[in-house]
C-alpha cells in the first residue's frame, strides 16, 4: 500500500502548518461509554526554529496570542470540522508552550464522515451497536481514483499532520477485534497499524477499510 492511500484513510495528509514552529504532538480519540468522541490534541514543546533570537520570539509569541484567544491552528481546524465544546487548556505558559486542545463529537461515525469530507475523500462511516457490542467501520475511496480532490485548510491540516499516530481509547469496555488498527494488551487502546492491509484486485476500485468492534462496559 502506498503512503498516500494509507493517509487517506482517514483524510490523514501531512500539511505543514504556516510558520516555523516545531513542537511534540500527540492525538487520541476518547470513545466513552455512550459512543461520544472527544478528540485531544496535546502540543508538547511548541518553539520557533528561526535562526535569529528576534525572530523566534515574533513566532512564538505570535502562537501564543492565538492560544489565549483560541484561534490556533488545533483549535481552529478541530471547530471547522465541526467539533463541539471546544476547549484549550495551557500546561506551560512560556516558551516551549504545552499546550491541551479537544472538542467532542457525537460518535466515530459523524467524526470519520466528517474528516473525510473535509478533505474530499468518497467514502462511509457507520457505528452499529446492539446491545454492549459496537462496531465502527470505516471505507474509504483512495484519492488517486477521483476526479478532483479538496485540499484541506492549513486548520484541518495542523490537525490531521500527525494523526497518523493517533490512538482510540476506550473510557470504558474492551476492544474485541480491528482492522487497520493494533490493539493494547488490556483492550483499551487501539493504534493506527494499516500495515499488511491489502488493496482489492486491479478490477477493484482502491479503498481502505479501518473497523473497531468493542463492547462496553456492564452497569
Amino acid at each position: 500500500m502506498t503512503q498516500t492511500l494509507k493517509t487517506a484513510a482517514l483524510g490523514l495528509v501531512a500539511f505543514l502548518a504556516a510558520g516555523c514552529l516545531i513542537k511534540d504532538t500527540t492525538e487520541t480519540w476518547y470513545v466513552n461509554a455512550a459512543g461520544e468522541v472527544t478528540w485531544v490534541v496535546l502540543e508538547k514543546d511548541v518553539r520557533s526554529d528561526a535562526k535569529a533570537a528576534a525572530d523566534r520570539r515574533t513566532e512564538e509569541n505570535e502562537y501564543w496570542l492565538a492560544v489565549q484567544q483560541q484561534r490556533h491552528p488545533i483549535a481552529a481546524g478541530l471547530q471547522e470540522m465541526g467539533g463541539a465544546k471546544l476547549r484549550t487548556l495551557v500546561l506551560r505558559s512560556e516558551a516551549p508552550y504545552t499546550v491541551h486542545t479537544e472538542a467532542r463529537f457525537t460518535g466515530l461515525d459523524e467524526l470519520g464522515r466528517r474528516v473525510m469530507a473535509s478533505v474530499g475523500i468518497l467514502g462511509t462511516s457507520v457505528v452499529t451497536r446492539d446491545g454492549l457490542a459496537w462496531e465502527w467501520t470505516l471505507v474509504a475511496r483512495d484519492p488517486s481514483s477521483l476526479m478532483s480532490i479538496t485540499e484541506p485548510s492549513d486548520e484541518v491540516g495542523s490537525v490531521l499532520a500527525d494523526a497518523e499516530a493517533l490512538r482510540v481509547v476506550l473510557t470504558s469496555g474492551r476492544f474485541v477485534s480491528a482492522e487497520g488498527f493494533s490493539i493494547s494488551d488490556d483492550q483499551r487502546v487501539a493504534t493506527f497499524n494499516l500495515k499488511g492491509q491489502a488493496l482489492g484486485d486491479k478490477t477493484e476500485e482502491p479503498v481502505v477499510r479501518l473497523r473497531l468492534a468493542w463492547k462496553s462496559a456492564q452497569d
